[in-house]
């Protein structure tokens, strides 16, 4: 599946990311986000997400959505380009 042109926020980040294109594949067991291109105001990157597909929510080795929120930011207040 293809994202094209969507939009993402936060609570705690002060505007929107926006998504240019995001591709997802589910394959060999798992959920991944690869690449995803975005821009958050002046800062543009490119980021990648896997996620087990049997994924317990509640299991540690499993990121919920804070931890998806916190790669994310991590990447958008680094500035890095790179891959997140």
């Amino acid at each position: 599946m293809i994202l094209h042109n969507a939009n993402w926020k936060a609570d705690y980040l002060a505007n929107y990311v926006e998504i240019a294109k995001a591709t997802l594949h589910l394959d060999n067991g798992e959920v991944r986000w690869d690449p995803v291109d975005f821009s958050y105001g002046p800062v543009k990157g490119t980021a990648s997400l896997t996620l087990p597909a049997n994924c317990d929510p509640a299991s540690p080795a499993c990121p919920g959505l804070t931890c998806i929120s916190a790669i994310w930011t991590r990447a958008l207040c680094s500035g890095d380009s790179g891959r997140a």
